[in-house]
């Protein structure tokens, strides 16, 4: 290889490069009544963060990070000033209550002030102190920041005013969502009133037409859900938004018609709203679910809208009644867009196990896995030759959901994960910004892993469209913009586990109605699993099946089989208290430019 390609291989790999950032600053209100800003900033390669809080009190305040929303086994700090001088000390939650000092005093008082009402207090720690006894590491899973206002600089146990104290879930580590003056950008709003059904579940579908940009291509820039009242916000489950695109030969005012119809179920097969259902509006935009925040794209990119003529969509809200509630409240998104073009599309890619009752969660059961698979065939077909540049991650699953992974596999070795979230929380699927975007290129294979916690269910858990069922599902903003979405099912031998011969799809495909054999036909599907002794070799048994036998897909317009892949080099976290580097970020840096630095020097041997 010449000196001139070994320069050049070094110049890529260091523009690269240039893409991280190792420091992130955050900030957020954490009350209700605005008295109480946090503001954090983090350095990747120093491993340490610092607070800074701004609180509306002269008496002591309190911050704990926490892996659930109440006190018990968070780590806490806990300061203030008195009498002109500054106090702080570290302390850990054993059980809700006053907390114990910690022994070990990991957290550092970097500054300490009072006025006109307030108290400042800047304090710092490493990311991950080792102490499991008293400390919470900081990761970027999903956590909580906690909390407290004291009335005094006595400190006491603050009691259950919500005033007082609280809980804020978070993401500490991930960008922030980025900057914009929305201001500057025009905004259509989608809006619909529901009713709703005296059912656990409704998945309602409505058509919405988009300002008339006279053939003139513009971009979305930004999306932001509505929720007009405590009952929007108690039964909207998700929604998602779907470009549509009219039959070949059909001019976008193909939907007109729609645009005023009332809707109705999404799913259903005896629809009499033509159009409604894909594979005129399937076309994945922007999903929101409970907890998610305001979604706004990097100044580089955006999604195209317009350019085709008049420009229609569907919007899909998941009513989650289980309480057979009745009533009506008023939905939407609002969207901002513009007609100063960004650099480049952008669009969502999905890998997920489709929705589906062959997606099975034993009852009692811990750490149960499901997963959904996007072949290395499909991306080799899907994905331009350059790649795609993951620009954030939604994950998706229902109140089981435990833990969420997405893999990469790149020519038998496995990348550092695309995502991972160790205590994924129903009550907050943020779409979540990437410090660094992530490279996924043709021929990779991708696998999302959903894990499920049942340990409290006595009934088996299956795949299925009402929260108290599962998904397994992650997106992934991305550009160049491309259509892209994986889903795989597994396909279990029923007959074999369970003696099921066959059945009959019913509504949603939730609940099949088992036909054969004769003795137990016309049973509800899990109604029949339930009745089965769930021993650890029937667990075993179904877990390989599901996990490691072969799928069927239809990424590409057709069945094809799929499983995993043979990774030959699978990807580990490091365990920084052994004395490894920075889990969180240097690990994905290192990885992941050495493996840009190869591929660019392979390609330049053979050029």
């Amino acid at each position: 290889m010449s000196i001139r390609k070994i320069v050049l291989a070094y110049l890529v790999a260091a523009s690269f490069a240039g893409c991280f950032s190792d420091t992130l600053k955050r900030s957020l209100t954490l009350d209700n009544n605005g008295k109480y800003s946090a503001e954090w900033e983090v350095n990747f390669d120093t491993e340490m963060i610092v607070f800074s809080v701004d609180v509306e009190t002269t008496g002591y305040v309190g911050l704990g990070i926490s892996m659930n929303p109440s006190m018990a086994g968070a780590d806490i700090v806990i300061g203030g000033v008195r009498n002109g001088e500054p106090y702080f000390d570290d302390y850990y939650a054993p059980a809700n209550g006053l907390p114990q000092r910690d022994d070990s005093q990991d957290w550092e008082l970097l500054s300490a002030s009072e006025s006109n009402n307030r108290t400042q207090l800047k304090f710092s720690r490493k990311l991950n102190t080792c102490d499991d006894v008293g400390d919470v590491a900081i990761t970027e899973d999903t956590q909580y920041l906690i909390w407290a206002i004291g009335d005094s600089d006595d400190v006491s146990y603050h009691g259950a005013d919500p005033n007082k104290r609280g809980p804020r879930i978070n993401n500490l580590l991930d960008a922030p969502a980025p900057a914009a003056d929305l201001t500057q950008y025009d905004i259509f709003h989608i809006r619909r009133n529901h009713e709703m059904l005296p059912q656990d579940t409704s998945y309602w579908c409505t058509v919405h037409r988009a300002p008339d940009f006279n053939g003139t291509k513009h971009h979305l820039v930004a999306f932001n859900t509505t929720l007009t009242s405590e009952l929007a916000i108690r039964h909207t489950h998700h929604l998602v938004l779907y470009a549509c695109t009219p039959p070949e030969g059909q001019w976008t005012d193909y939907f007109e018609e729609l645009v005023n119809h009332p809707g109705g179920e999404c799913f259903s097969e005896n629809a009499d709203i033509p159009g409604m259902s894909t594979p005129y509006c399937d076309s994945l935009l922007y999903i929101w679910a409970v907890g998610g925040e305001m979604l706004v794209l990097p100044e580089i990119t955006g999604y195209p809208i317009g350019e085709h003529g008049r420009q229609y969509f569907m919007i899909e809200v998941h009513i989650d009644n289980p309480g057979l509630e009745t009533g009506t409240f008023e939905t939407g998104i609002d969207l901002f867009y513009t007609s100063k073009l960004r650099d480049i599309d952008a669009s969502v890619f999905g890998i997920a196990h489709t929705v589906n009752h062959l997606q099975i969660v034993p009852p009692r059961t811990d750490n149960f896995i499901n997963v959904g698979h996007c072949s290395s065939e499909c991306t080799q077909a899907l994905i331009p030759e350059e790649g795609i540049n993951l620009i954030n991650v939604m994950f998706h699953a229902h109140k089981a959901g435990k833990r969420m992974k997405t893999r990469i596999i790149r020519n038998g070795v496995e990348l550092p994960w695309l995502a991972v979230d160790n205590h994924y929380n129903f009550d907050y699927q943020a779409n979540r910004p990437f410090q660094e975007y992530r490279k996924v290129l043709p021929g990779d294979h991708i696998i999302t892993e959903c894990t499920y916690d049942t340990t409290s269910r006595p009934n088996v858990t299956i795949g299925g469209h009402p929260s108290s069922y599962e998904m397994c599902q992650s997106f992934f903003w991305h550009y160049p913009k491309s259509v892209i979405f994986c889903d795989s099912t597994a396909n279990p031998d029923l007959k074999e586990l369970f003696g099921i011969e066959d059945y009959e799809a019913s509504e949603f495909n939730d609940e099949p109605i088992l036909t054969k054999p004769d003795s137990i036909a016309g049973k509800r599907y899990s109604d029949y699993l339930n009745t089965y002794d769930w021993t650890d070799d029937l667990k075993d048994r179904l877990q390989h099946q599901l996990r490691y036998g072969t799928h069927e897909t239809r990424c590409l317009g057709s069945v094809r089989s799929v499983q995993y892949p043979e990774i030959r080099q699978e990807h580990v976290e490091e365990n920084v208290c052994a004395g490894g580097d920075n889990i969180t970020t240097k690990s994905f840096k290192i990885t992941l430019l050495f493996a840009f630095v190869t591929l660019s020097v392979t390609q330049l041997n053979y050029s």
